[in-house]
């Protein structure tokens, strides 16, 4: 395991967040700073215990974010808010994908628009539009959500909207076939 991953891939329940910040570098687990915080607390509200739960991160290593929201790595941009990930924002997700394939979950839960974009290239990662929705990658079911982080800068009443699409996974991990209402 690394900081751009944690738990069992045969989890039924698989969270896919975007990439290992400061804290998760220096602990070597994702999901461990103040965003990490705020998922553990949107689990629990939720009833899932986190150490059930198989997290893979989209980039395995830090990423910046330009003044227009673009997330570069080297000078590198991996994804825009116009396109969503790039050419070589794919290329630099393979692994993630690769790890999505392989796992068991019943449930993929990409938090946030880059996750999303890896996922369904053509919501273009646009978060908001698509959050709590029953969608389908390779035959496989994804429910997305807002990342943790947001409610850190300040939208501290998404937590409350992670909370309830977490409640949605919850339900949706019980079997692996898509059953959209």
């Amino acid at each position: 395991m690394s900081e751009s991953e944690h738990g069992s891939p045969d989890s039924s329940i698989c969270l896919l967040g975007e990439a290992p910040a400061a804290e998760e570098m220096r602990k070597g687990e994702p999901f461990v700073g103040q965003a990490g915080g705020v998922l553990d607390r949107c689990l629990l509200a939720a009833g899932i215990d986190r150490n059930r739960c198989y997290i893979v991160n989209t980039f395995p290593f830090p990423v910046q974010k330009d003044v227009s929201g673009n997330i570069l790595h080297n000078g590198e941009r991996l994804w825009t808010k116009d396109r969503g990930l790039t050419e070589i924002g794919m290329a630099t997700a393979r692994t993630a994908r690769e790890k999505l394939r392989a796992s068991g979950a019943n449930v993929i839960v990409p938090l946030g628009g880059t996750a999303l974009s890896l996922l369904a290239p053509q919501t273009k990662g646009q978060i908001g539009k698509w959050r709590g929705s029953i969608l389908e990658w390779g035959g496989r079911k994804f429910v997305p959500s807002f990342h943790p982080a947001t409610v850190c800068w300040g939208s501290t009443h998404q937590q409350h909207v992670i909370a309830t699409d977490l409640v949605r996974v919850k339900e949706q991990s019980a079997f692996p076939d898509i059953q959209r209402r």
